[in-house]
Formats: structure tokens, C-alpha cells, sequence
């Protein structure tokens, strides 16, 4: 069982995460972590170090500007916590090789 003090220290940290990374807050989202990086298995991109993962989260800011994450469920685990999401947003940016459709979008996620 986990303690209850470090079960809600976990999810403060990933909920203070989702909110700063989707107000284009770099500063404060690298400050979320103990090393900057991010694993997007999706695209098989590593982004490791603040300067990398800081230039995700202004990029993100361009390519979908005003999107929202809703966090869908929320578990912990011994050493993780894990994070089912819906994002929505506008896509007004080039994102993964797609040119700009300036439709709305909805996509799920998790994040470990």
C-alpha cells in the first residue's frame, strides 16, 4: 500500500504537470520533473533534457493553441502513476508531419 502523504504528493505533481504544460508553461513544467524527458511511444521520439522538452511544450503552444487535457482516470502504482487523458484542441499547426487542418480534434492518451 502506498503511503497516503506520497499517494497525494504523486498526483499533485502530475495534475500541477497537465496545468502548466497546457498554459505553455516550460519553466514550470521542467521544474515537474527530476530529469526533463519525455518517451512518446507513439512516434518513437525520446526528448530528454529541459531544452528539448521545453521546446515540446512552446511548439504545442503554436501547433494547438487553447487545447485542454482532461485527466479520464488516475491509478498509482508502487513507482508510477497512471494517467488516461482526453485532449482537445484546434489543429492550426504542422503536428507530426500533418499539415494544419483548422478542425477540432479529440485524441486519448495515457501517460506513465
Amino acid at each position: 500500500m502506498i503511503d497516503p502523504a506520497l499517494r497525494a504528493s504523486r498526483e499533485a505533481l502530475v495534475r500541477r504537470h497537465i496545468d502548466v504544460e497546457f498554459a505553455g508553461d516550460a519553466d514550470a513544467l521542467v521544474a515537474t520533473f527530476a530529469h526533463p524527458r519525455y518517451d512518446l511511444v507513439a512516434t518513437s521520439t525520446v526528448l530528454d533534457g529541459a531544452a528539448e522538452v521545453s521546446e515540446r511544450v512552446h511548439a504545442l503552444a503554436e501547433q494547438m493553441p487553447g487545447a485542454t487535457m482532461e485527466i479520464h482516470s488516475l491509478r498509482h502504482a508502487d513507482d508510477a502513476v497512471i494517467v488516461e487523458t482526453v485532449t482537445r484542441g484546434l489543429h492550426t499547426g504542422p503536428l507530426l508531419g500533418m499539415t494544419p487542418t483548422g478542425k477540432p480534434y479529440v485524441s486519448r492518451g495515457v501517460a506513465i
